[in-house]
């Protein structure tokens, strides 16, 4: 198959499951009796939030022709640009910010004490930022996916943390 053709399915893939999954739960609905049509039930509302799911990630990917690679493993967000890369673990993030550079949008990536990561949100592999992001403790999809749609903004808060206010953090 060519290269093309398999990236398309890899990123359709999400919304070929859930499909597939909500097709099997109508057709145990419609087609069984007993216990298999009661099972029916569940398995497509799985599949319906399936699809829900990948449509937000499809929402959330762009083209993978910028500059840069981006991993997240473990909890661990790491790129490598040509110019500036860098590591940032979830757990550390205290804010993520998606600012427009000329005409490229980029996702800045704050951690304390430690320069920012920028990452630009065409790099390839920037998609598994999605993973990362949803890790963060109330971080707001909706809102996420249409500062990304929107043209006109050039600098937004997408997520901030409240480890100021956090009155376990402070010893008095």
């Amino acid at each position: 198959m060519r290269r093309d053709a398999i990236e398309t399915l890899k990123r359709f893939s999400g919304l070929i499951i859930a499909l597939c999954t909500i097709c099997l739960g109508l057709y145990w609905i419609l087609n069984s009796f007993g216990l298999l049509m009661i099972v029916g039930y569940p398995v497509t509302f799985i599949g319906i939030a399936l699809g829900y799911s990948a449509i937000q990630r499809l929402r959330f990917h762009h083209n993978n022709e910028g500059h840069g690679i981006v991993h997240f493993v473990e909890g661990q967000i790491t790129y490598f640009g040509p110019e500036s890369g860098g590591i940032v673990a979830v757990g550390d993030i205290t804010r993520v910010m998606l600012r427009k550079i000329g005409r490229e949008n980029v996702w800045v990536i704050e951690q304390p004490a430690q320069p920012a990561l920028v990452i630009p949100t065409n790099a390839q592999g920037a998609d598994r930022l999605f993973d990362a992001f949803v890790l963060l403790p109330n971080w707001n999809v909706e809102f996420t996916l249409s500062r990304l749609e929107d043209n006109q903004s050039h600098e937004d808060v997408i997520w901030q943390s409240n480890q100021y206010l956090d009155q376990s953090r402070y010893i008095h």
